[in-house]
């Protein structure tokens, strides 16, 4: 069973990338600082190329949040401006970081209002063979919130990849559950994704972790 689930799940990588023009004091420049990347886990319930996934996995690209705007342009300015900014007041960095970190603020609050960000972001499926899909949200369900007035979410999020034919983990029947019923985790653990000892084929590989129901539990709204 566990075999014929593997290929049908599939790594979702949720990645923004930005172009961030800025102004040190010596002219124009574009900065591109290192992208925001998510990762998740995600399976295919149809063969011609749906896939489902965690509303929370895709939320970065799908609807880009202004902290992760801001993020990614404090970046760019840091990486353009502050080395330059720390020769000038005669620092080196790492011999004085409280004084380091006054040049930064002074920095960011000098170049950060000026700013022009233009972000880039994308949503791809990678199959357990390594081949990497483009792929569209085609239906999004937020997470939940506990802000007031929020509205319910089911942090759900159907996706769209190229047409083809692939392994399919159908959807069931959730309703003969019951708390102690044996079930198998498949997924992509952050920290597999990232461990500095796995070679590149700990990213397609999903892991598989075995366990128990231990509750079954609703939302506020009775879901």
């Amino acid at each position: 069973t566990v075999l014929r689930a593997k290929p049908a799940t599939v790594l979702i990588i949720s990645e923004v990338s930005a172009a961030v023009t800025l102004n040190c004091g010596g002219g124009s420049q574009t900065v591109t600082p290192a992208a925001f990347r998510e990762t998740g886990t995600g399976w295919f319930i149809d063969p011609s190329g749906w896939v489902i996934t965690n509303g929370h996995v895709v939320q970065p690209a799908h609807e880009t949040p202004r902290w992760l705007v801001n993020q990614l342009a404090q970046r760019a300015v840091t990486t353009a401006c502050l080395a330059p900014a720390l020769t000038a007041a005669g620092l080196q960095s790492g011999d004085r970081p409280d004084a380091e970190d006054a040049v930064k603020r002074r920095v960011l609050d000098k170049v950060l209002p000026t700013v022009k960000v233009t972000i880039t972001p994308q949503v791809s499926v990678v199959l357990s063979s390594g081949t990497r899909l483009k792929a569209e949200v085609k239906k999004y369900s937020p997470p939940a919130s506990t802000e007031p007035g929020a509205p319910s979410a089911r942090d759900l999020a159907l996706l769209r990849v190229p047409e083809g034919n692939y392994p399919v983990l159908a959807l069931a029947d959730s309703t003969p559950v019951q708390i102690g019923d044996p079930i198998r985790i498949l997924g992509f653990p952050g920290v597999v994704l990232s461990h500095e000892l796995l070679n590149q084929s700990a990213s397609v590989d999903a892991s598989v972790t075995t366990g128990a129901v231990s509750g079954l539990k609703q939302d506020k709204a009775n879901h």
